[in-house]
């Protein structure tokens, strides 16, 4: 199966197929830093390679080199690496997946001699990297064969535009020009039945929104293990580039004593201290003051630092309606007028009281009211009167609306 740059891996797989109650009463936190927080989750989202096994296709491999068309978010500009998927048919050169139903292999030697063909893979990534910002990359790789030569170079370069230009003539014909962002500095992967983790820390230029994997060197500064075959093919499964930095949001923002701290999920080699003592997801500050939050990744350090300020804030105002059931308006300085009590302000108000025979005797509009018991300066008999309320709290779109009733004793 002669191809420009192609290499593929013998085997063979398996058989496989793939609230606010009635309007009463709600609460009202003023605190000075006041803040809603949910507790956060894991989740691929931390991952800014799009398909990063290599699982989503277009359609399922019948041969080697099928990446455009058949593989999703992934493409390659001139070279051939092969898809294994366990839906395909390309099963004479089959690469069995770390985790998953698919893998890659990529020439990082070509088969042809005296030629320095390579084979690189594209993907766009999910945003742009953020400049001066910290990732961690990780990969894990493992030779095709124990027939073909094993060589040392492995890179990753971030480009904010598509590269896609290879150099015709000789000595770096089939090479792309660029230098590696990341490098492989482990030596020679010989061959085994374990796979290796490729893995390492960068920094980011900015608005790097492209990542291209491959050997960049000329055959001059690859080492080279010699097999039997002509030509160095790789496996590669399950990438990753995470962000290295700690949320700017309601997690990690200023706030009250006793107030919990739902801190990110990350992965066993990062540790997130606070004051220098390592801290699980859930943290509650129980002083006044700053607090010292660092991120350390088990491979690239600190990587990210900031402090949060803690307020002793007041307790919160339970906000709600009291309305009285009974006056007795009889002048002797106790219960002589009705009104409407709350702790808190009203962006709109209403109140209305009505006869037994539905006649309005009362309205207002002023929160600070009270009612004597007269209407129209005369003496309203003892009874039961029915009536509404009808308000909204300050800063609270929701309005509310109930009925009572209210006992006149005389």
């Amino acid at each position: 199966m002669p191809r420009r740059g192609a290499l593929s891996c013998p085997g063979k797989p398996e058989n496989r197929v793939p609230s606010f109650g009635h309007g009463t009463r709600f609460f009202l936190l003023t605190t000075l830093l006041a803040i809603a927080v949910s507790r956060p989750v894991e989740t691929d989202a931390q991952n800014l390679i799009p398909n990063p096994g290599f699982e989503e296709i277009w359609k399922c491999p019948t041969a080697g080199g099928q990446i455009n068309g058949y593989l999703k978010n992934w493409f390659t500009t001139y070279s051939t690496p092969d898809l294994h998927h366990t839906c395909g048919s390309f099963q004479t050169f089959w690469s069995e997946p770390r985790s998953g139903e698919a893998v890659v292999t990529i020439a990082s030697l070509s088969f042809t001699q005296n030629l320095g063909l390579r084979e690189y893979l594209h993907v766009k990534l999910k945003q742009p990297l953020v400049k001066d910002s910290l990732y961690h990359f990780s990969a894990w790789l493992r030779p095709c064969s124990d027939q073909f030569y094993h060589t040392d170079q492995f890179h990753v370069v971030f480009s904010d535009t598509l590269v896609s230009h290879v150099p015709d003539g000789a000595p770096e014909s089939g090479i792309l020009p660029l230098t590696p962002d990341i490098r492989w500095q482990g030596g020679v992967i010989p061959w085994g039945e374990e796979w290796i983790r490729f893995e390492d820390c960068y920094r980011a230029r900015g608005d790097e929104q492209y990542m291209i994997i491959g050997n960049f060197y000329p055959d001059a500064l690859t080492t080279i293990d010699t097999g039997t075959l002509l030509g160095a093919g790789y496996r590669w499964d399950d990438l990753s580039l995470t962000p290295l930095s700690l949320p700017r949001g309601p997690e990690l923002a200023d706030r009250c004593v006793g107030d919990t701290m739902w801190l990110p999920v990350y992965p066993e080699d990062m540790t997130i201290t606070i004051d220098g003592m390592p801290v699980g997801e859930l943290y509650v500050p129980d002083r006044v003051g700053s607090l010292a939050v660092r991120m350390e990744h088990r491979l690239c350090g600190v990587v990210d630092s900031l402090d949060v300020q803690i307020a002793e804030c007041p307790e919160p105002v339970i906000c709600e309606v009291f309305l009285p059931t009974a006056f007795s308006p009889n002048n002797d300085g106790n219960n002589d007028e009705w009104q409407v009590h709350t702790p808190c302000s009203f962006s709109y108000f209403k109140v209305a009281l009505f006869d037994r025979w539905g006649e309005q005797i009362f309205s207002t509009s002023h929160p600070d009211f009270s009612w004597d018991g007269t209407f129209r300066g005369q003496l309203m008999p003892g009874g039961v009167y029915a009536g509404y309320i009808q308000y909204q709290w300050e800063g609270i779109e929701e309005q509310f609306k109930q009925g009572l009733w209210i006992q006149l004793i005389r």
